[in-house]
């Protein structure tokens, strides 16, 4: 496989509307994706999408909302070494992928766009960031990284070994990928570099980032999502998930 054997998988549900610019984002790269999928999460019926991305991308569409793991799931229709999963407010800078793969190929694991540190063990939302939201000079190890996810295909046999006991349908997905791949395969969860004076290497521009993940589609500002995400991170620390300093 080359280094350049990479699929990107976008999420479209609400904000199908903002596909073109991340296209435009992923035509851009310093190292283009093979292939790009598409998984259509129940979008408005009254959103499409444009010929040339119906040409070039595959696409799955379902009619009901099935949340945000299936993503992950659609992934093991890759034939690429690498995935990248990208969230429907995440626009990367154009050596992002290039970013990816330099550091993967130096350590192996998950990397990511935006990094969380818990401080408490018994509190999902007291943590800091690393990333786009506070970024990092140097290649940083997290927690978990939500956002946009980098990783070899063959990790998804850690994400998919072990299961939530309960119904987490719209949040979780991102701290389950990080407790599987440290449980099942001793790897950890980075940021790569994001430097402040070269937006390029970014997992997604700072102010369209902010502007459309904190609208009214953001499950994260949700008391739902916010009630999932506790009771998921509740139910991995009792398992055994090791935080970096909580």
């Amino acid at each position: 496989m080359s280094k350049e054997d990479i699929t990107v998988i976008f999420n479209g549900y609400k904000r199908l509307n903002l596909l073109n610019a991340q296209w435009n984002c992923i035509s851009k790269q310093t190292i283009k994706p093979k292939d790009i999928f598409i998984w259509v999460n129940a979008a408005d019926a009254d959103q499409t999408i444009h010929p040339t991305i119906e040409k070039h991308a595959t696409i799955a569409r379902c009619n009901k909302n099935l949340g945000v793991w299936p993503r992950f799931f659609f992934a093991l229709n890759c034939t690429t070494e690498y995935v990248c999963v990208i969230d429907d407010d995440t626009f990367p800078g154009d050596m992002w992928l290039e970013n990816c793969i330099t550091h993967i190929n130096k350590k192996d694991g998950l990397y990511g766009s935006r990094g969380v540190v818990f401080r408490d063990k018994n509190n999902y939302r007291d943590h800091y960031d690393v990333g786009w939201t506070a970024p990092n000079e140097k290649v940083t190890q997290v927690d978990l990284v939500g956002h946009n996810w980098f990783f070899r295909k063959k990790h998804l046999t850690a994400y998919l070994r072990e299961l939530p006991e309960a119904d987490y349908t719209i949040a979780g997905e991102d701290m389950h990928f990080s407790y599987t791949l440290q449980k099942f395969m001793n790897l950890g969860t980075y940021v790569p570099p994001h430097p402040v004076n070269n937006t390029r290497l970014w997992g997604s521009d700072h102010k369209i980032g902010w502007e459309v993940g904190t609208d009214s589609a953001a499950i994260s500002h949700t008391s739902t999502g916010l009630n999932q995400m506790q009771k998921y991170f509740n139910e991995l620390v009792e398992k055994g998930y090791k935080f970096l300093e909580a």
